[in-house]
């Protein structure tokens, strides 16, 4: 049976399959496509029309991920694949050299599980001389479009604009609200923000996207606050900005902003909106086991944060399930939120080494890092318990920091035997070594 949610590896593991050159550009080798315009069609890369995904899904805290097989004429235009966003049955990708907007070869790719279909949408055919991007894009499954029906959305602003100003751009799957629009099409509405989120201390950039409700879209800034978009009425999007809880703040220093989601994240668990901080994770010279995992939860009106309950290091490492496993102690990081346990926080321990090296060339460093094991565990902050640990196969890592989203695609997917696609046990194709304790 197929897990309620899953771990997802933002990064596509795409595989090349030889295709053969075809007068019909839109016939398929693959699984189901759904209808998509002529006019977007043509503008849809060379071969992203025949891509087959491939979920490996298994149970947290065990890391799922997707596998693409595409022509090799697809790979040499589009170089990679990753996960932006989901929302219920819905995934969404972006293949691309570049990000949407900045390049002319690339596209998204929508997966529904419920019926395993891939719909690949062009970038916004609108010319904008020079862009911003405030938040990555983000889909929803959108109730007044009609049953299955879905809003695709990208959130920017031209380089010689200023914020609050900026543009909303939607792709509409079909039966938008507004009667005498046609299906499958991008609309472009040009919006004002709320002025918070021009008045920080620093610009506003969203590092994650998510869905709450029915309607709402929200892109995440870690460092800021999150930006709500209510789109029960599509041609009058609705915007509210919600800041982090008081005392989250923290100095960026010299260095400047750092990567966010390796201490921070957001998400909608069970229709509460809940984030998490890893306290004094930046601070310089702050022991490891006095970083704290402290948990916020938003109420359903937006008005205020409740401080939940929080987990040191300190007790992640004197928790008996992690004693019996012999486990390294190591500092936690990229926390994600579990989508059905709202006191379940999956975190990421990675192992690595120093390795020197002779240098030869005045460009060459002269040290590396060397993955030796990553581990993912569930934290039960309320109990201050280990739940469980999976060791990750390290043939797939390429970066200590993993890229990770919660999502339940995997609650729609069929169960039939011959259409399953689910893999018993995390990447066993990467002979992935499983650590589920008891």
């Amino acid at each position: 049976m197929a897990p309620a949610w899953v771990l997802l590896d933002r990064f596509v593991k795409p595989s090349a399959f030889e295709d053969k050159e075809s007068e019909d550009e839109g016939e398929s080798t693959g699984c189901p496509r759904k209808y998509i315009l002529p006019r977007l069609r043509q503008e849809v890369p060379a071969g992203m029309r025949d891509v087959k995904p491939y979920p490996q899904v298994a149970d947290p805290p065990c890391v799922s991920l997707f596998s693409m097989a595409m022509p090799w004429k697809a790979i040499r235009v589009v170089k990679r694949v990753y996960v932006q966003c989901a929302d219920k049955n819905l995934v969404l990708f972006y293949a691309g050299a570049g990000d949407p907007g900045s390049c002319s070869h690339g596209c998204y790719l929508i997966y529904d599980a419920i019926d395993r279909s891939l719909t690949p949408v062009h970038t916004f055919p609108y010319h904008v001389p020079g862009i911003v991007m405030l938040g990555g894009a983000a889909v929803l499954r959108h109730t007044g479009g009609g049953d299955g029906a879905y809003v695709l959305a990208e959130l920017l602003r031209p380089f010689d604009g200023d914020l609050p100003d900026a543009t909303l751009l939607m792709w509409l799957s079909r039966s938008p609200a507004t009667p005498g629009d046609p299906p499958g099409q991008w609309i472009k509405e040009d919006v004002r923000l709320p002025p918070e989120v021009c008045t920080g201390t620093e610009p506003f950039f969203s590092d994650l996207e998510f869905s709450s409700g029915e309607s709402r879209l929200c892109w995440a800034d870690l460092f800021n606050g999150i930006l709500f978009c209510d789109l029960a009425t599509l041609r009058t999007p609705r915007f509210r900005f919600i800041p982090l809880p008081k005392g989250c703040s923290f100095d960026v220093g010299e260095y400047g902003r750092p990567r966010m989601d390796e201490f921070r994240t957001i998400g909608c668990v069970g229709g509460v909106i809940k984030f998490i901080d890893m306290e004094v994770y930046t601070k310089d010279g702050a022991p490891i086991d006095e970083v704290k995992l402290t948990t916020w939860t938003l109420a359903p009106d937006l008005s205020e944060w409740k401080k939940g309950p929080a987990c040191s290091v300190g007790d992640i490492w004197a928790s008996e399930k992690f004693i019996a496993m012999g486990m390294p102690r190591l500092r936690p990081m990229c926390p994600v939120l579990s989508m059905v346990d709202k006191d379940v926080v999956c975190v990421v321990m990675t192992d690595v080494e120093v390795e020197e090296k002779n240098v030869r060339n005045f460009d060459d460093a002269g040290r590396t890092l060397k993955i030796k094991a990553q581990y993912v565990l569930d934290i039960d902050v309320r109990r201050k318990q280990v739940l469980s640990i999976t060791q990750r196969g390290i043939e797939s890592m390429v970066d200590p920091v993993p890229y990770l989203i919660a999502c339940e695609f995997s609650a729609y997917l069929e169960l039939s035997k011959d259409r399953q696609t689910t893999v018993e046990g995390c990447e066993s194709e990467e002979s992935t070594k499983r650590m589920k304790l008891k």
